[in-house]
């Protein structure tokens, strides 16, 4: 391997965890078992954290476009360089 692949794949792998990161971090869409158990949503529980679900949302994007660029990136240069 090229110090290129070795870096590539070190840029890949610290993005990949990156990227598991931050979609663990966002908050679940779905109520879950709360609807089961009755469990409500209060008036403050309503209105948290919108800027940092936009945050998280924005940032799995670009991590996620990252992740295919580097995917790409990797494929072309074993493939075709080695």
């Amino acid at each position: 391997m090229t110090i290129l692949e070795i870096a590539l794949s070190i840029i890949y792998l610290l993005g990949c965890i990156a990227l598991i990161v931050v979609v663990l971090m966002q908050d679940s869409k779905s109520e879950g078992i709360g609807v089961i158990t009755g469990g409500t949503d209060s008036l403050f529980s309503q209105k948290k954290g919108k800027s940092k679900e936009q945050v998280l949302g924005q940032l799995t994007i670009v991590l996620g476009v990252f992740f295919g660029v580097v995917a790409l990136a990797l494929g072309v240069l074993l493939t075709f360089f080695s």
